[in-house]
C-alpha cells in the first residue's frame, strides 16, 4: 500500500530541489511561440511565428544540404524541412542497397535498376552514402526536436515531452553544439538566516542516451561549515543532498502557453533519484559515512512577465512544491533518528537573467514527528555560470 501511496503522489505532486531550479532551456523558445495542435502526421501552428536557433555543427549541412541559411530556423517550417529529409534518406538508402560491384548476378526485387561500379570504387561508393545518409539523419533530428520544443504542444504532447538525446540536448543543456556534457553549470550558497549555511554546486550534468526516453545525469556536492552528530544539522542538508550525491531526472511534463507578445508561463513536472553520500561527524573514516537514496517529484511553475517587450530573459518567477521519500541504511537512521519518511517543501524565487537565482526554501511537512521539528526555512543564491548573459 505504501508503495502504491509513492507512485500516487510522485504522479500528483511535483518541481525543485530545494534551492536547486531543475533546469530546462529557455533560450530555445525565445520569440512568440505558435499554438500547436497536434495532428496525426504534423504539427499544424497558426499565424504567429516561432524561430528556433540554429546549432553551429549543422549550419554548414544546413545550407549544403536543405539550402537553409541564417542562423534561425521558423519552428512551422520544421516539419516539412522533416518530411523532405526523410524523402533524401529513402533515396539514398535505395540507392545504396541498388548499387552492386560489376559481375555481381544479384538483383533485389526492390531495385528498379541496378548501378555497377567497379570492385575498388566500390567501397568509397558505399562510405559515401553512409556519410551522406547519417548527415541527413543529424539534420532531420534537428528538425524534429525545433518542430516539438519551438512553440506550445497540445496537453497531451506535453506528456513525456523528451524523447530523443537531440532533444534531451536542446532541454537540458542549454546549448547549440556537439557537447554532452556541462561542468561546475550551477553552484549556490543557502542559509537559515541563523547559524547554519550551506554551499553546494552541480559539478557535472549530462544527458544519458537511453532509447526513447533519455534522462538527465548530474553530479553534485553539498558542503556545510559545521558537523556535528545533531539531527538538525544532518536534516537541513537533505534537500540539498549528501556531501557527494548523484542522480538521474526524468521530465513527466512540459507545458507552455505564450501571452503579452512572446511572454511565457511554464508548467514542469520532473521525477528524479539522487543517491547520497554524507556524514555529520568529526574525522569520519569514509567507510564509516552514512548513504541513503532520495525519490522527488517536483511541480513547477514559472512566468517571465515581468521582462519589458523588446528584451527576453530579464527576470522570471517561479514556485514549486517538492515532495521526497528517503530510504537510507543503519547509519543513516543513527543520525537523524529515522530511517524511512516522507517531506514536503515548497520554494518560491526569480530568476534573473536566466543565470542567477534568488529562492527561498519553505518546509511544509512531514510524517515523521523528529524530522518535522527539524526542517528550517533557508534562503538561497545560485549562480550559473555556464549560462550567457
Amino acid at each position: 500500500m505504501r508503495t502504491l501511496l509513492l507512485y500516487a503522489m510522485i504522479i500528483w505532486s511535483s518541481a525543485l530541489s530545494a534551492q536547486t531550479v531543475p533546469d530546462f532551456n529557455t533560450k530555445i523558445m525565445r520569440e512568440p511561440a505558435a499554438d500547436i495542435k497536434q495532428t496525426k502526421n504534423a504539427a499544424t501552428y497558426d499565424q504567429r511565428q516561432f524561430m528556433v536557433p540554429v546549432p553551429s555543427r549543422l549550419k554548414n549541412d544546413m545550407e549544403l544540404l536543405m539550402g537553409i541559411t541564417g542562423n534561425h530556423l521558423d519552428a512551422r517550417g520544421a516539419f516539412q524541412y522533416n518530411e523532405k529529409s526523410k524523402r533524401r534518406i529513402d533515396s539514398l538508402t535505395m540507392s545504396r542497397d541498388c548499387t552492386r560491384i560489376f559481375g555481381d548476378p544479384d538483383k533485389p526485387e526492390k531495385c528498379d535498376r541496378i548501378s555497377f561500379v567497379s570492385s575498388a570504387s566500390f567501397n568509397d561508393k558505399m562510405m559515401a552514402y553512409n556519410d551522406s545518409i547519417k548527415r541527413y539523419q543529424m539534420l532531420r533530428e534537428f528538425f524534429k526536436t525545433a518542430n516539438v520544443l519551438g512553440g506550445a504542444p497540445t496537453f497531451w504532447r506535453g506528456f513525456h515531452p523528451i524523447r530523443s538525446t537531440t532533444q534531451a540536448k536542446y532541454f537540458f543543456l542549454d546549448n547549440t553544439d556537439e557537447e554532452n556534457i556541462m561542468f561546475i553549470n550551477k553552484v549556490g550558497l543557502q542559509s537559515n538566516f541563523s547559524s547554519i549555511y550551506n554551499a553546494n554546486a552541480t559539478l557535472l550534468t549530462g544527458v544519458i542516451p537511453t532509447w526513447k526516453i533519455p534522462l538527465k545525469f548530474s553530479m553534485a556536492t553539498n558542503i556545510t561549515q559545521q558537523t556535528s552528530e545533531r539531527d538538525s544539522i544532518a536534516a537541513t542538508k537533505l534537500p540539498n543532498g549528501g556531501l557527494l550525491n548523484v542522480g538521474v531526472l526524468w521530465p513527466a511534463f512540459f507545458k507552455q502557453w505564450y501571452v503579452d507578445n512572446g511572454k511565457k508561463v511554464a508548467f514542469y513536472l520532473p521525477i528524479e533519484y539522487r543517491y547520497n553520500i554524507d556524514d555529520v561527524k568529526d574525522n569520519v573514516a569514509f567507510n564509516d559515512t552514512y548513504y541513503y537514496h532520495e525519490l522527488s517529484a517536483y511541480l513547477m511553475g514559472t512566468v517571465d512577465l515581468l521582462q519589458k517587450d523588446d528584451v527576453v530573459d530579464v527576470a522570471a518567477l517561479f514556485g514549486a512544491f517538492k515532495m521526497s521519500y528517503y530510504n537510507g541504511g543503519n547509519q543513516f537512521s543513527s543520525r537523524l533518528s529515522a530511517n524511512k519518511f516522507w517531506t514536503a517543501y515548497a520554494t518560491l524565487g526569480v530568476q534573473i537573467k536566466n543565470k542567477y537565482t534568488v529562492s527561498a526554501n519553505i518546509p511544509l511537512w512531514s510524517d515523521n514527528d523528529l524530522i518535522k521539528q527539524q526542517q528550517v526555512a533557508t534562503l538561497g543564491l545560485t549562480f550559473q555560470p555556464s549560462k550567457k548573459e
